[in-house]
C-alpha cells in the first residue's frame, strides 16, 4: 500500500511541468501579472506529504490508520502540485485567469456577482481584496489577492477582455 502511494506521489510531483505546459498553451497574452506567495508554502506541503509517506512503514500503524495518513498525503500533494503549477503563471490572461490554485476560463465564468453590490452604500463587510466567481455550472469561487489595488486592477482587466461581465 505505502510503495503504491509512494508511486502516485512521484507521478504527481513529476507532473507539475506538464501542467505548467497544459495551462501556457491556453493562457493566451499574458495581460497582467499576479503576485506569488504561495509556492513557497506548496513546497513545504509536498515535503510534509513525502515525510508522511516515509513515516507510515516505519511505524506500526494499523491498517485503517495508514490508510488515512497516506490518503491525506495524497490529498495534500495535489493540492500542492495545482498550488506550484499555478503559481508559476499567476496572471491575468487573455483566455483565463490564474489565481493561487485556480485557473478559470473566461467561457466558464457567469457573472462576478460581488460587483453588483459592492459599491452599494446599505452593503457592509465587503472584501475589495477578494472576488466572487460564479461560474457557468452553479459553483461559486472565490479569488483572493495581495490588496485591493491589485483586485482592483484584475478586475479592470477582466472586463477589458471580457465585456459581458460588466454588471
Amino acid at each position: 500500500m505505502t510503495a503504491a502511494c509512494a508511486a502516485v506521489y512521484v507521478f504527481m510531483v513529476a507532473s507539475i511541468p506538464l501542467k505548467i505546459k497544459k495551462l501556457k498553451n491556453e493562457t493566451g497574452d499574458l495581460l497582467l501579472k499576479l503576485s506569488d506567495k504561495s509556492a513557497l508554502k506548496a513546497i513545504g506541503v509536498l515535503l510534509f506529504g513525502a515525510l508522511l509517506i516515509a513515516v507510515v512503514p516505519v511505524r506500526s500503524f494499523p491498517v485503517y490508520l495508514a490508510a488515512v495518513f497516506l490518503g491525506v498525503a495524497l490529498i495534500a500533494a495535489n493540492m500542492a502540485v495545482n498550488e506550484t503549477a499555478n503559481s508559476k503563471l499567476n496572471g491575468v490572461y487573455s483566455n483565463m485567469i490564474i489565481s493561487q490554485s485556480q485557473a478559470i476560463k473566461y467561457d466558464d465564468i457567469e457573472s462576478l456577482p460581488t460587483l453588483a453590490y459592492e459599491k452599494d452604500e446599505d452593503t457592509t463587510m465587503v472584501d475589495f481584496a477578494s472576488l466572487e466567481i460564479l461560474l457557468r455550472d452553479g459553483r461559486k469561487t472565490q479569488l483572493v489577492f495581495a490588496d485591493e489595488n491589485e483586485r482592483t486592477q484584475v478586475v479592470e482587466t477582466i472586463l477589458s477582455v471580457c465585456k459581458r461581465l460588466k454588471p
